[in-house]
């Protein structure tokens, strides 16, 4: 068995590790990517009647996804 001073040493490394604040980071903004994408499909004018606030939603969160990700654009070139 380890003794309690190598556990508290592995934490040490375990939270000051690069690699765990880079997934974190790509996991933020995939889930941040995939939210966007949702909602702005939740407002996409697909009915003949076009509301002005709706458009401006669909436009705001498929713009910000697009942000956070540039490959998101391929998401909406088959929608124009």
């Amino acid at each position: 068995w380890l003794p309690p001073r190598a556990a508290e040493f592995a934490f040490l490394m375990s939270l000051t590790n690069w690699f765990n604040f880079f997934c974190g980071a790509r996991t933020f903004a995939n889930c941040m990517e995939t939210c966007c994408t949702v909602a702005a499909l939740m407002y996409y004018p697909s009915t003949t009647k076009l509301v002005r606030h709706d458009l401006l939603l669909f436009f705001f969160f498929a713009g910000f996804g697009v942000v956070l990700r540039q490959t998101n654009s391929f998401v909406w070139i088959p929608c124009v």
